[in-house]
C-alpha cells in the first residue's frame, strides 16, 4: 500500500503534538534525565518487554510496512551554551519500510536536499534486538522509545588558545565542568627546581541518546528522532 508521508512545517509544529515539547531548546535536558535522575546513567536497566507488548509493536510495525514519500526536516544545535545557533536543511524523500526481525522494522530513505543539489541515502533500523529504554505504545497508533549508548570521545587537538571552544567540549562542560589544558608551574630555591604538572584530562566518554517518536494516523506517518548528548538536546530530524 502507498502511503502519504505527512510533513509538518517546522519541528515545533511536530512537537506540540507529542510528549518532548522543549526539544527545540538547545542544550535543554533530556525529558528521561528530567524523569529519572542519575538512572538516567545507568545504561544496564534497559526496559523488558512483555510478550503482549511486542506483539502489539510488531503489529504497529506491520502497518508501517510499505512506500512512503514525504519531505524531511534536519536542525543541530551549534555554537556555545549562552549563544546556541540552530541550523536546519529541509529535503524531499522517499522511502521503502519492511519487518526484518521479530520487533525490528528496516527503512531505506532516499533524501533530496533541492538547494544544495545533494541526495543522501539512510538505513534507518527500529528496534530489532537493539537496547532500549523507556518504551511507551499509545494504543495501536503511537509509539516512544529511546536508545542510548556510551562512547569516548575524541581527543581535542590543541589549536589557536584564543579559538572558541567546540560544540562537543561545550556539551562536556555541562555536565562534568571545565576541563582546563594542562598547566606547568615551576617553583625555583636555593635548594632545589620543583616542576609541577597537572595531568592530562582523562579521556571522557559520552552518554548519546536518540528518542524516537513516531505516529501512525490516517494513512500519514511521521517518525522523529531527538538527540542528545550527556543528557542535553543537541538536534532533531522529522520525516
Amino acid at each position: 500500500m502507498r502511503h502519504v508521508l505527512i510533513i509538518v512545517i517546522t519541528m515545533l509544529t511536530l512537537l506540540s503534538h507529542v510528549a518532548y515539547a522543549n526539544a527545540l531548546d538547545c542544550y535543554a535536558p533530556s525529558p528521561n534525565l528530567t524523569t529519572f535522575g542519575d538512572a538516567y546513567y545507568d545504561l544496564e536497566n534497559t526496559s523488558v518487554l512483555s510478550d503482549e507488548t511486542k506483539n502489539k509493536i510488531n503489529t504497529f510495525f506491520g502497518a508501517l510496512a510499505g512506500q512512503w514519500k514525504g519531505n524531511a526536516q534536519a536542525i543541530e544545535c551549534s555554537g556555545p551554551d549562552r549563544a546556541p545557533q540552530i541550523k536546519s536543511s529541509d529535503a524531499t524523500i522517499t522511502a521503502r519500510a519492511r519487518i526484518d526481525s521479530v520487533m525490528g522494522l528496516s527503512v531505506n530513505a532516499n533524501k533530496h536536499y533541492v538547494q544544495e543539489n545533494i541526495k543522501k541515502s539512510e538505513l534507518l533500523a527500529l528496534l530489532g534486538n537493539s537496547a532500549v529504554f523507556n518504551v511507551e505504545l499509545a494504543g495501536d497508533h503511537h509509539l516512544v522509545f529511546s536508545e542510548k549508548n556510551r562512547r569516548l570521545n575524541t581527543p581535542l587537538k590543541k589549536q589557536n588558545p584564543n579559538a572558541t571552544s567546540s560544540n562537543l567540549k561545550t556539551i562536556i562542560n555541562k555536565i562534568t565542568g571545565n576541563t582546563k589544558a594542562e598547566n606547568t608551574t615551576t617553583e625555583n630555591t636555593a635548594k632545589e627546581t620543583t616542576t609541577t604538572k597537572t595531568p592530562e584530562a582523562k579521556r571522557l566518554s559520552r552518554i548519546t541518546e536518540t528518542i524516537f517518536n513516531i505516529i501512525l494516523e490516517n494513512n500519514s506517518l511521521m517518525i522523529s528522532r531527538s538527540y542528545y548528548i550527556n543528557g542535553v538536546f543537541t538536534g532533531a530530524e522529522l520525516w
